[in-house]
């Protein structure tokens, strides 16, 4: 019984995998360019990498978007870099503009399929149940997702440096900061440096679940025996990071004059090229204006049919092509509300979901004879690890909101939903932990609860592959 299970969980993974890589592969063949926000500025830099062999430096008036003056080539580059070389490799066959570019897009169907590998090896240990495949579908099958892994972007790397982050954090909960799990961690955090900087809070993040892992966790010995393993083990993580990611720092100093981030040099950019109703110092921004935080989330652009906080949800859930084509109003109604009902289920137990300590209770009964008979309670506290998990998960998925929040405010109002996809598995682990928790109070057997999870996961799945046949087929068909 346990084989033919066992068999059938095999099957189910590889079918959702190859899903996942079909979809998202053929609607990078689909998507006509430009296929996603930005993808020409962002083509400029595999292409310069392909026809020169070399990185571009942010300057270069090749990779210099002609409007904003500013280029990609200031940031990490080693998507780009994967990029060229899928160029290289079809460049073999054939050299056609459509070819190249399905080449560069190819990263990021790699990084999308990477992800659904993994995805399923976090989930098998965070539930034991159909929420499992639940939260498998809610993840991958996010169209926005999805999208990002059709054209030319960070995205797609951004989102499977932070599965691999988590997927250390969740094996920590079963097996502690094992070596293995340690260097999972320093190699996800690592890769996420050269990602994308909307994804930096979870490498923050895991500085600070590890820290407090290592030094709350009173059960794995003594306040000094826990704080040399940390050491330890701090130092194995730090020397991974930087043998992977140091390089593009030190480069980005070097040409950039100590400016390793890149961002005070695309200022200097686009106040150089940019035209001129962009250039930083007078392109308009809520704080130029001098609106309010909270004007700015009800703020209406022009050409918008809502507000900048409606439309950033919407763009969430996906806005596909040049943040051109979107789903009927009424399905983002129901996207939005199922999200934002299993936040609310989540936080209703929230002394379960969130707490830091452990409460165990010990009775040690005195034998006859002594001073007396009776029964001393001892209480112990150590680390609940899985409070502690959510917590930084919860911190971890707000980090990329923030950002976005804090971009639009005072460089550039953008109400792209993509600028928080990182923080999607996060959320669609809260959601399934809160519509957990509700049918567990309303459905006592387990096979049922089984068949609303995954009846959740496939009806999920299934509009994730209708819209891309609705909504990107029917634009396809672009010149070779």
């Amino acid at each position: 019984m346990k084989e033919k299970t066992h068999s059938s969980e095999k099957f189910i993974y590889i079918g959702f995998v190859v899903l996942v890589f079909a979809l998202t592969f053929a609607w990078s063949l689909n998507n006509q360019p430009p296929g996603g926000p930005d993808e020409n500025a962002r083509f400029m830099i595999p292409k310069f990498i392909y026809d020169h062999g070399r990185l571009p430096n942010g300057y270069d008036p090749e990779v210099r978007n002609e409007l904003w003056g500013i280029s990609y080539a200031f940031y990490p580059m080693l998507s780009y870099m994967i990029s060229a070389l899928f160029m290289k490799i079809v460049s073999i066959f054939s050299t056609s503009n459509m070819a190249l570019i399905c080449a560069a897009r190819f990263t990021g169907v790699v990084f999308t399929t990477a992800t659904a590998a993994l995805i399923p090896m976090i989930t098998k240990r965070l539930f034991h149940d159909g929420r499992r495949w639940m939260m498998n579908a809610l993840v991958m099958f996010l169209p926005e997702l999805i999208f990002v892994g059709t054209y030319v972007n960070n995205d797609a790397m951004a989102i499977f440096t932070t599965a691999v982050i988590l997927y250390a954090w969740t094996r920590y909960l079963d097996e502690g900061w094992t070596r293995k799990n340690n260097i999972i961690l320093a190699v996800g955090m690592g890769f996420c440096l050269l990602s994308y900087y909307n994804a930096y809070g979870w490498v923050l993040m895991s500085f600070f679940f590890f820290l407090v892992s290592h030094l709350l966790d009173d059960e794995s010995g003594t306040l000094k025996e826990r704080s040399l393993a940390m050491l330890r083990s701090g130092i194995l993580v730090a020397v991974i990071v930087m043998a992977i990611a140091l390089w593009t720092f030190i480069r980005n100093g070097i040409l950039y004059d100590g400016d390793i981030f890149g961002l005070k040099a695309t200022k200097i950019a686009g106040e150089m090229y940019a035209i001129d109703e962009l250039k930083p110092s007078v392109h308009w921004t809520p704080e130029k204006e001098g609106m309010s935080y909270l004007g700015m989330l009800f703020y209406q652009a022009g050409g918008w049919p809502h507000n900048w906080m409606i439309m950033t949800m919407y763009s969430f859930i996906c806005a596909f092509g040049h943040y051109t084509i979107f789903m009927e109003e009424w399905m983002y109604k129901i996207y939005i509300g199922f999200v934002f009902l299993g936040f609310v289920f989540a936080v209703l137990p929230f002394r379960k979901n969130f707490r830091w300590k452990n409460r165990k209770v010990y009775k040690t009964r005195y034998p006859e004879g002594l001073v007396s008979s009776r029964t001393e309670t001892i209480t112990f506290r150590g680390l609940h690890k899985r409070g502690v998990y959510n917590f930084f998960m919860a911190v971890g998925m707000v980090i990329p909101v923030i950002l976005l929040f804090t971009y639009a405010y005072y460089n550039d109002l953008q109400a792209q939903g993509r600028y928080m996809i990182s923080s999607a598995i996060a959320v669609m682990y809260f959601v399934v932990t809160g519509y957990g928790w509700l049918m567990e109070k309303l459905v006592k057997k387990e096979k049922y609860r089984n068949i609303v999870y995954w009846g959740i996961g496939l009806v999920w799945t299934a509009n994730a592959i209708i819209s891309y046949f609705r909504l990107i087929v029917p634009t396809a068909g672009w010149e070779i």
